[in-house]
């Protein structure tokens, strides 16, 4: 491959990534809160769901919110029901 083939191979390729760019740029950005996780659309109606994203916010030690985690690392690692 000759000097100027490899000139313009490259100058081509340069170009397609500043036109990718530009085309990434002009896409408006996702927006946010609106997607759910994962966990949020398999379990929106699960009875402590509301009580761990509460405790996903807190910042001080709370008894209940302890409790809580404990059943989900319960239910999760081991596949035990919570318990009413």
């Amino acid at each position: 491959m000759s000097r100027v083939a490899k000139l313009a191979a490259a100058a081509a390729f340069g170009g397609l990534l500043v036109a990718a760019a530009v085309v990434s740029s002009n896409q408006p950005p996702p927006s946010a809160g609106t997607e759910l996780s994962v966990s949020e659309q398999k379990r929106p109606t699960d009875p402590d769901f509301a009580q761990l994203k509460y405790c996903r916010t807190i910042a001080v030690p709370d008894p209940q919110c302890d409790a809580a985690w404990e059943a989900e690392r319960q239910r999760f690692f081991h596949g035990r029901d919570r318990q009413p």
